[in-house]
C-alpha cells in the first residue's frame, strides 16, 4: 500500500543510518537505527504509521539538502537537532 507520508526510504548498514524521503521531497537521515528496525519498517503495512510510532522522536536526525554528504549533517553527539532551513 502506498504511503501518504513517505515517498521512499533506504538504509546504510555500515553507518546505521535510515534515510527517509517524505512526500514533500524533504530528505532526512536518522542515526543509529538498528537493522531490525529497518526490516520491520520494510514489512510494515503502513510505513507512515510505523515511522510515527517507532522512528520519530527516538533517533537523532538531520535534514539533508540535495547533494549534501549525510555524514556531515548528523550531529556527532546524538542530539535530535534538525539541520537546514
Amino acid at each position: 500500500m502506498p504511503s501518504t507520508a513517505i515517498r521512499t526510504f533506504s538504509y546504510d548498514p555500515q553507518t546505521r543510518t535510515l534515510f527517509v524521503t517524505f512526500i514533500d521531497g524533504d530528505l532526512y537521515a536518522y542515526r543509529d537505527v538498528e537493522a531490525e528496525t529497518y526490516r520491520a519498517m520494510q514489512a510494515a503495512i503502513s510505513k507512515g504509521r510505523f515511522f510515527a510510532r517507532r522512528i520519530r522522536g527516538r533517533y537523532a536526525y538531520a535534514k539533508l539538502e540535495e547533494g549534501q554528504d549525510s555524514a556531515a549533517f548528523i550531529p556527532p553527539d546524538g542530539t535530535g537537532v534538525a539541520v537546514g532551513r
